[in-house]
């Protein structure tokens, strides 16, 4: 059938298609065919839209793996009135059993328990996240504070540093300004 198409295809669009290449397109629309039926069976809000619908569903629409048929309900389940026929004859003897009557068995409607939802608990890997996340931040902050114990430092280091150079330039402007200089400090003063 795919060999057919594919000659087609290529009579027509002059295009050359493998066989191969025409069922894995088919497979692919049928999948997404099967995917758009399910999920607008589950719910009505967000519908999902297939460009190919209409022509798949003529194609597809009676196919059971696409349109199961419900056989039970969660309402008839228990109310089932079961007919059990006896057709078997033991393979020693000769008797012909022409009369098969039909046997009803009733069976008790059974309660379906939901199960509630189990407590949420913080499972181990969220755990460890958590105590990871927290002692990243501590280090990060151990990181912080010697950072600003560092700049500090060199921050006082720079204030000395300057008081220093304060003091030797006030120095040297005395002694300029002093009139009893020796003659030798007086010319490397200058120089």
């Amino acid at each position: 059938m795919f060999e057919e198409i594919s000659k087609e295809i290529k009579q027509i669009t002059d295009k050359n298609i493998s066989p191969t290449n025409c069922e894995n397109r088919w497979r692919v629309l049928e999948r997404a065919y099967k995917k758009y039926v399910s999920d607008n069976n589950r719910t009505g809000a967000a519908r999902k839209e297939f460009e190919y619908a209409d022509i798949m569903h003529n194609i597809l629409g009676k196919k059971k793996n696409i349109h199961p048929e419900v056989l039970l309900s969660s309402e008839t389940a228990g109310n089932i009135d079961t007919v059990i026929t006896t057709s078997e004859t033991p393979a020693d003897s000769n008797i012909i059993f022409n009369d098969v009557t039909p046997v009803t068995a009733t069976t008790s409607q059974t309660t379906i328990k939901k199960k509630q939802p189990a407590e949420k608990k913080l499972y181990p890997n969220k755990k460890l996240k958590c105590q990871l996340l927290k002692q990243i931040r501590r280090h990060r902050q151990d990181y912080y504070n010697k950072r600003l114990e560092q700049e500090n430092k060199k921050l006082e280091e720079k204030i000395k540093k300057n008081k220093l150079f304060e003091e030797r330039n006030e120095i040297l402007k005395d002694l300029i300004n002093m009139d009893q200089v020796h003659p030798s400090v007086k010319d490397l003063l200058n120089s």
